[in-house]
């Protein structure tokens, strides 16, 4: 019941596969799992996701309580549905100004989770965005003002909740002024507790006092508040524990001191802050003592068919290395939390043909697309305008050049926008030109000779691995548009 492993994988190529569907039958049959999250490969379309929770639950029928099915549907880039509105990341609904609209948002979102058979969603992020080079919250932070955060959070917070979804928040004390991706490193912000509650905790103490349900811990270590530490399997060098690991972040600060009674979940335990530095059984040990209720496992199938041998470990040391009262009382939380939801309710197997048609009646509906672009269009911000640059003379011929390939899309999407708005009359004189590595920076400037305004679209973050090769030409390409 701590443990919620992941699928990746869609109902179709489940059942396509005798190896993979018998690994999770047994699986789940064999144990009573918090829940599942599922990754965009597994919500490929309507069809093939209510089907799959479907098929989850159906699985689990025999135990004692329904399952979790998780998701992290934030908005904006973090958006694991093959379907459905997206809706704009937490920075662009924060710059509209209304809070209205985070509660718009996370309506849209839960309405949408709820017709597919989801009920938990790992949303909102209220981490502060204080680090201009973090490269893993950035955008999806609501702002660098701690109040502002709370704000919105608790809106979003409010409308998946009133949409019958349960909210997550996350990253616990908060991980916006890392210059770190835990997903590849370790990372420490040394902070004293008090800078903690004067910045990044004031979210979470707002949220507590409104109910929050479930928060997800981060791996940063934070050097200044933790005084416990480990020495790392990777490096064999001494360093502070991890805030999913720290018992003195989790039980003596957040509940103890804030006053938390919800659920703890942990972030991905495959993370290589936390999988490159510690040995496996070690990690979840040193997770359950500090407090996490829910261990959150991203596995590849293969890995999850052995792990019944971590769960067998993990009961084996339980009133030994594993506090007992903790896992008794994560056990409480998580069921209290269940019953809230419905899920320790028998199971019975729903009217899937009706659930299908009622989850296409609801989801990416023009009613919501149109909500989700009024709401884009509120959230443009100009940074500046030197020389009064904007708006562009529609009489002049202007190049917008893009690197990913589905910015085409946006692009068209966006021009049509501009056309039936009567902002532009046609589009006779913007064109649109990619610029990767199939068309050399020769070509490109070769093409924008033609052009009086050259519009470039970018959205890499500082290190990520593609930034080294495209920043550059991103530079040359400016310049070379200023020099002519």
């Amino acid at each position: 019941l701590m443990i919620m492993p992941s699928i990746d994988m869609n109902y179709s190529d489940l059942q396509k596969s005798a190896n993979y569907n018998t690994i999770y039958s047994n699986a789940i049959t064999n144990y009573n799992f918090a829940g599942f999250i599922l990754y965009s490969g597994a919500v490929t379309n309507i069809d093939e996701s209510v089907k799959l929770t479907n098929y989850l639950q159906q699985l689990n029928k025999d135990h004692k309580t329904r399952l979790l099915i998780a998701i992290d549907q934030e908005g904006g880039y973090v958006s694991r549905l093959g379907v459905g509105t997206t809706l704009l990341g937490n920075m662009g609904l924060a710059a509209t100004t209304k809070e209205s609209n985070a509660y718009d948002a996370g309506v849209i979102i839960g309405k949408e989770l709820k017709a597919l058979g989801i009920n938990l969603n790992f949303s909102p992020v209220v981490d502060i965005n204080m680090n201009p080079s973090n490269p893993i919250i950035g955008i999806r932070s609501f702002s660098d003002n701690p109040e502002l955060v709370a704000k919105f959070g608790k809106s979003m917070m409010n409308g998946l909740k009133d949409s019958g979804v349960i909210t997550t928040l996350k990253h616990y004390p908060g991980q916006g002024d890392s210059d770190k991706n835990l997903e590849n490193n370790r990372g420490n912000i040394d902070k004293t507790k008090e800078e903690l509650q004067n910045n990044e905790l004031i979210p979470f103490i707002e949220l507590i006092k409104n109910d929050a349900e479930v928060i997800m811990t981060s791996h940063s270590s934070y050097s200044n508040i933790e005084t416990g530490t480990y020495e790392s399997t990777l490096d064999g060098v001494t360093y502070t524990l991890p805030a999913t690991l720290s018992k003195t972040i989790l039980t003596d600060i957040l509940r103890s001191e804030l006053g938390y009674k919800g659920v703890i979940i942990s972030d991905a335990m495959n993370m290589k802050a936390i999988s490159d530095n510690f040995e496996k059984v070690d990690a979840r040990v040193r997770a359950i003592n500090a407090g996490v209720d829910i261990i959150l496992e991203v596995l590849k199938p293969s890995e999850l068919a052995d792990l019944g041998d971590l769960i067998t470990t993990l009961v084996d040391k339980i009133g030994t290395e594993i506090n007992e009262e903790n896992v008794n009382n994560s056990v409480r939380r998580i069921l209290k939390l269940k019953e809230k939801y419905g899920l320790l309710n028998d199971y019975t197997d729903p009217d899937e043909t009706t659930q299908i048609s009622n989850a296409k009646s609801l989801i990416s509906t023009k009613e919501n697309h149109t909500t989700e672009f009024n709401m884009a269009k509120e959230a443009v911000t100009m940074v500046k305008n030197d020389n009064n640059l904007l708006p562009l003379n529609e009489n002049d011929k202007t190049l917008i050049l893009y690197y990913f390939g589905s910015h085409k899309n946006v692009i068209d999407t966006a021009l049509n926008y501009l056309i039936n708005d009567s902002e532009i009359s046609d589009r006779s004189n913007i064109d649109s030109y990619r610029f990767n590595n199939f068309s050399t920076i020769a070509t490109t400037k070769e093409k924008m000779n033609d052009y009086d305004n050259i519009v470039i679209m970018n959205g890499f973050y500082d290190d990520s691995n593609i930034n080294g090769t495209v920043s550059p030409r991103i530079d040359e390409l400016i310049e070379y548009a200023h020099q002519n």
